[in-house]
């Protein structure tokens, strides 16, 4: 692929309704003759923060349809995904809360609660994480149930992967999702576990010679990776469903290791480790390395949410180095 466009000083982009949208480093966006501080894309709503703090939701014409203007004070964007998004925010009192706003049946819902802990979000409950226990909340901010993960797992290890006394309790080492009736928490152990959404119970759990912190994931399939292969693993049953082999990209031409990873449009996005200025595009209908590439530029490229987008097949990668928007194909 080669570059087709560059746009600088960039702070975000996103694509709704087949169009490219970004706002700039003074908070101007494109598409808007207003400043913005942040926007979200849900799967019918384009939703700007503007700098007065409101929230207004547009439909796929850009027809305004929701506005929210009860925050006094700047938000946090916590989580989010195409049904949802989980705010921080403030009163004027300074006083935290949090919200989440959900699309459903053409509407948008939101419910405000105090607890300060929730970290994400599918469309039935609220999950909270720290330490050693994860917890799930209805919408309205009532505990469903604890589970305490710090037995889970044959393996321990200290901040320097040095392996220590299995009796060691367990933590929770990244980002915890949650998929249809599936808590999916990966674990300092090197562990992937799985609980019941329902209840909190074991579901499975897949041990690894390295932390998964940063797997990738699109609705029913996980992807993790160690220097050799990529599991596609199904996130209800913990079953490995493929293996791709990409120890020829990475050790032959690299000698690198896989590192950060999204999904977008149907591709799995990878970048390496050492190597700043390459990604791995892997086709998830092929599978194969014979159908996958690399994009290897002069820009600092990285697979961090919000960073790398696939799209009517072209790869917008932003440089957050320099604020550069690249479009490649």
């Amino acid at each position: 692929m080669k570059i087709l466009n560059t746009i600088q000083n960039v702070t975000k982009f996103g694509i709704f309704n087949f169009e490219l949208i970004y706002y700039f480093g003074d908070m101007s966006c494109n598409h808007f003759n207003k400043k913005v501080k942040n926007f979200i894309i849900l799967h019918d709503y384009l939703v700007l923060n503007e700098i007065d703090n409101s929230l207004q939701f547009y439909d796929n014409n850009f027809n305004l349809i929701f506005f929210y203007n009860d925050f006094i004070y700047p938000k946090d964007l916590i989580y989010s995904n195409q049904n949802l998004f989980l705010i921080n925010q403030y009163d004027s009192n300074m006083n935290q809360s949090q919200a989440i706003f959900l699309a459903k049946n053409s509407h948008i819902e939101r419910f405000v609660f105090e607890n300060k802990l929730i970290r994400t979000a599918t469309d039935t409950i609220m999950i909270g994480y720290i330490g050693e226990e994860v917890k799930a909340f209805s919408f309205d901010n009532k505990l469903i149930w604890q589970t305490d993960i710090s037995h889970y797992g044959q393996k321990r290890y200290n901040h320097r992967n040095e392996e220590i006394d299995s009796s060691t309790p367990n933590t929770i080492s990244g980002e915890v999702i949650g998929y249809e009736d599936t808590i999916v928490v990966p674990l300092s152990g090197k562990q992937i576990v799985a609980l019941n959404i329902a209840d909190g119970s074991f579901k499975w759990i897949i041990e690894y010679e390295k932390r998964q912190n940063y797997f990738a994931w699109h609705e029913n399939r996980l992807y993790t990776y160690w220097r050799n292969f990529i599991h596609e693993i199904d996130i209800c049953t913990g079953e490995i469903v493929r293996n791709l082999e990409v120890s020829s990209i990475y050790i032959d031409k690299y000698n690198d290791w896989p590192n950060r990873s999204l999904v977008s449009g149907g591709k799995l996005i990878i970048d390496f480790l050492k190597t700043d200025n390459s990604l791995l595009v892997i086709d998830l209908e092929s599978f194969s390395i014979g159908t996958s590439e690399v994009i290897k530029s002069d820009a600092f490229l990285k697979a961090n949410p919000g960073d790398v987008i696939w799209h009517n097949d072209k790869l917008y990668a932003r440089d957050s180095l320099t604020n550069t928007l690249y479009v490649y194909g």
